[in-house]
């Protein structure tokens, strides 16, 4: 797997959460905010099988869009 690496400015505030939550977690604080990121992917839908998924269902909106359409009269 290849990594990137990301600048991600954060407030004072921001930080000491993220190191208070990291350590309450036993993880590294880029760890832990790599883990916050493909969990909330993976419930979105957008990691993994997710896209498979978000992908039939994007061809199954398309189809009803394009049956609507077909059917809606022109004025």
């Amino acid at each position: 797997m290849a990594y990137a690496r990301i600048t991600v400015p954060l407030t004072s505030d921001d930080r000491t959460v993220l190191l208070d939550i990291a350590e309450m977690e036993c993880r590294d604080p880029r760890e832990h905010l790599r883990y916050l990121l493909r969990r909330d992917a993976q419930e979105r839908g957008l990691l993994n099988s997710g896209l498979k998924e978000k992908a039939a269902i994007r061809s199954d909106k398309q189809t009803r869009d394009d049956q609507d359409s077909a059917s809606t009269p022109e004025s």
